[in-house]
């Protein structure tokens, strides 16, 4: 289920997982959200698989372009393996925001969150089509950029918000530990 144009609203779908995300806070601290099982289990599981190991906080500008994509890759195939094994298929389509009576859950939350890492995914091939070694790859880091910000507008802005937002103080997995153990209170 990848994207199939990079050029997409990273906007607006980062203006949703946000208000997801958000909500999810506000319904683990009020209690009206208490995760099942199977969801606290697949919280676990993919806040490990999703975590962005860094020996600094990001974002990280100054490596290269394809590095930086590719840390961010493996997020949406995480998600979707979580999905799956949760029962609940993958998204049929982006996530609208949520109401005011919405009732947060796993799969709502992860459905809200994967346009995001799908983006970061559709880039990272999109990065590994255009660089050395692939048919008519590009031989070096800037003429690589110049040719991906030509499809993905502010890719620049784009990455450094996913890079803080799954591997950030306030990351999505830390979120997710948060829905696994129910622990509001490590909730920043």
């Amino acid at each position: 289920m990848r994207d199939k144009h990079a050029a997409i609203d990273y906007n607006a779908r980062h203006e949703v997982a946000d208000q997801w995300l958000t909500t999810a806070e506000r319904q683990l601290r009020t209690g009206l959200w208490r995760p099942a099982p199977i969801e606290a289990d697949i919280a676990w599981d993919l806040s490990t698989a999703s975590a962005l190991v860094h020996t600094s906080a990001p974002p990280w500008p100054e490596e290269p372009l394809d590095l930086r994509l590719a840390r961010l890759a493996h997020c949406a195939p995480a998600i979707r393996l979580g999905m799956l094994a949760g029962g609940w298929g993958l998204p049929a389509a982006e996530a609208a925001p949520p109401g005011p009576d919405t009732q947060v859950g796993l799969p709502a939350l992860l459905a809200a969150v994967y346009p995001l890492a799908a983006a970061a995914e559709r880039w990272a091939d999109l990065c590994g089509s255009i660089r050395r070694g692939q048919a008519g790859g590009i031989p070096d880091e800037t003429a690589a950029y110049e040719a991906i910000a030509a499809g993905v507008p502010g890719i620049l802005n784009h990455l450094a918000h996913l890079e803080t937002f799954f591997g950030g103080s306030a990351s999505f997995a830390l979120k997710l530990d948060v829905v696994a153990t129910v622990d509001v209170d490590s909730l920043p």
